[in-house]
C-alpha cells in the first residue's frame, strides 16, 4: 500500500480532477449524458485523504502505485534552497534538481552541487 508524501495516511486511489465539457441530450423531460470533452486545463490526482495535489499526470500515478518513485529532499548550494523531487534513486533526484534550476546556473556561471534524502515518512 501506497503513504501520500503530504499526511503520511495509507491510500489506495487518488482522486482525478478534470475540467471540460459535459454533453447530454434533453428530451423535454430527461436529460441523458451523452459525452465527456477534456480540455486539458485541469487534471489533478489529489490525496482523498488530505486532498493535496501530488500528480498532474497519470503516469506519475501509476509509478507511485508501483512503489518505484520516492519523494526526495534535495539541497542545492547555489542557490540555497531545498527542493521536492520525485525520482527512484538519489542520483535521479540529484541530477532532476539541477535540471530544474537550468537558466541560473548558466547565467552565475557557477557549478552548483545537490544532495538527496529521501524523505522520511513518518507511521
Amino acid at each position: 500500500m501506497s503513504k501520500c508524501p503530504e499526511c503520511k495516511k495509507e491510500i489506495t486511489k487518488l482522486n482525478n480532477f478534470v475540467s471540460g465539457e459535459k454533453i447530454f441530450s434533453f428530451d423535454g423531460d430527461n436529460y441523458d449524458e451523452r459525452d465527456f470533452i477534456e480540455d486539458s486545463k485541469t487534471n489533478d490526482y489529489e490525496c482523498p485523504e488530505c486532498k493535496e495535489v501530488l500528480f498532474k499526470d497519470e503516469e506519475e500515478v501509476v509509478e507511485f502505485f508501483k512503489g518505484k518513485t520516492k519523494i526526495w529532499d534535495v539541497d542545492i548550494d547555489y542557490p540555497s534552497e531545498i527542493i521536492e523531487v520525485e525520482a527512484e534513486t538519489k542520483e535521479e533526484a540529484e541530477e532532476k534538481a539541477l535540471q530544474m534550476l537550468g537558466e541560473q546556473t548558466i547565467i552565475c556561471e557557477k557549478v552548483c552541487r545537490a544532495e538527496a534524502v529521501e524523505r522520511e515518512i513518518k507511521e
